[in-house]
């Protein structure tokens, strides 16, 4: 069942927020680039939630105990890779950043939008909204990303001062010493923010589950390098300058291929053209169709049918044009696919996956962080990943732009 996972206030349009803590931060920098404040920004893509006690990486258990962590970090809908790794560095939700799913199309574009057609991930059209590297850049600072979804296409004229196409099996060593090179710069070159992703977590919690001994063996490679970074930036002398932010975009549950919804089972195989496949279904209809399809689906177990525009509206997934007329949501663990869609996939590489209702625990995500003026030790509530963004503009010291996001997790937080 989809769920609120939003308050009342964030209905209707963008909010500007007021940012505690920004003139002081502002002063410094403009006052002594060699002492001025330094983000780096980690995702470690498919991260849950629970990951930190259930398989136990030291660095990261340094880093929390040394810092704050939430007990959940909630993403927005669809719990997918891009709209919530975009989510996190604009403080936007689905509707409003134009990256609805990791698949789309929009009435107005020539392309659609996969993960595998570069041409398209670099189209500026789709990338709504103001990530954290053009808001910095906007204000005078430099910034660099080691891979960030974004961080390769001109958004609003801009692409970080220093940036990396991805590359799947660039080694997670040279993807640390990159971000250590970049801190090494002189202070007039040196980036005020940086980001660094890591996939293994999410590749192996998807091929073999989140509970398994290879998913936590793979989250321990990570986090020893992640200690790398954090011995770094020790050995530089910059603790007292870095605020160190850890965060992932979604969590993970258990699938097989028991547990199918099939469309075809109450659909006309020419009647079925489905966007995408998986924890939602998501199909285009003609409007004199869709209730006829809407009907047909509802015959199906295991899944909850509705018109986008049924959804709530503060959800911020549904009104956007990129969204399809039609979502089939899969109970959790259960995935909505067809016959022949279903015979196509390797099913002994597929044990685990994400993109379900966000309301699910297992579809929560991390997010630790340490750095000077923050508490140390804090677990704090859970919150939503669009408030990520007002507090990595307070961190630097810059005004954010407006976002649907504020300033809890400032609060929540920096110390008084």
């Amino acid at each position: 069942m989809i769920r609120r996972v939003v308050s009342a206030w964030v209905r209707g349009a963008f909010r500007a927020v007021a940012i505690v803590g920004l003139v002081g931060l502002a002063v410094l920098r403009g006052a002594d680039a060699s002492a001025s404040p330094i983000v780096i920004l980690v995702s470690i893509d498919g991260m849950r939630w629970d990951y930190l006690d259930l398989h136990a990486p030291p660095h990261l258990q340094a880093l929390a105990a040394g810092g704050v962590r939430l007990s959940r970090l909630i993403p927005i809908s669809p719990s997918k890779t891009y709209p919530n790794h975009y989510a996190l560095v604009t403080g936007l939700r689905a509707d409003h950043h134009g990256i609805v799913g990791n698949e789309m199309s929009d009435p107005a574009l020539p392309m659609f939008f996969r993960l595998s057609d570069r041409a398209a991930l670099a189209d500026p059209r789709w990338w709504l909204g103001e990530p954290v590297w053009v808001t910095a850049g906007r204000q005078g600072l430099r910034t660099a990303s080691m891979f960030w979804p974004g961080s390769e296409t001109v958004i609003r004229g801009r692409r970080p001062n220093y940036w990396h196409t991805y590359e799947h099996e660039r080694p997670h060593a040279d993807r640390v010493a990159q971000v250590l090179a970049w801190l090494d710069l002189p202070p007039a070159e040196r980036p005020a923010f940086i980001t660094l992703y890591f996939a293994a977590v999410d590749d192996a919690g998807h091929r073999y589950g989140p509970t398994a001994p290879e998913t936590r063996a793979a989250l321990l490679d990570v986090d020893r390098h992640l200690g790398d970074l954090v011995a770094g930036i020790s050995a530089r002398g910059l603790d007292d300058r870095v605020t160190l932010v850890v965060a992932s975009d979604h969590g993970m549950t258990e699938v097989s291929p028991d547990r199918l919804v099939y469309l075809d089972d109450v659909l006309p195989k020419e009647s079925i053209r489905p966007e995408f496949l998986g924890p939602v279904g998501g199909l285009r209809a003609e409007p004199a169709e869709i209730e006829a399809l809407v009907d047909r689906l509802r015959a199906l177990a295991h899944v909850r049918v509705l018109r986008k525009t049924e959804l709530p509206e503060a959800l911020g997934y549904g009104r956007s044009p990129r969204v399809p007329d039609v979502l089939v949501f899969a109970d959790e663990g259960w995935l909505v696919t067809t016959r022949a869609a279903a015979e196509r996939r390797d099913w002994s590489r597929v044990a685990g996956d994400h993109g379900f209702d966000p309301a699910y625990g297992s579809m929560g995500a991390s997010l630790i962080a340490r750095g000077p003026g923050l508490l140390r030790g804090a677990v704090l509530p859970a919150m939503e990943n669009i408030h990520l963004y007002n507090f990595l503009c307070e961190r630097l010291g810059i005004t954010p732009a407006a976002n649907d996001g504020d300033d809890r997790l400032i609060r929540a937080a920096v110390a008084r």
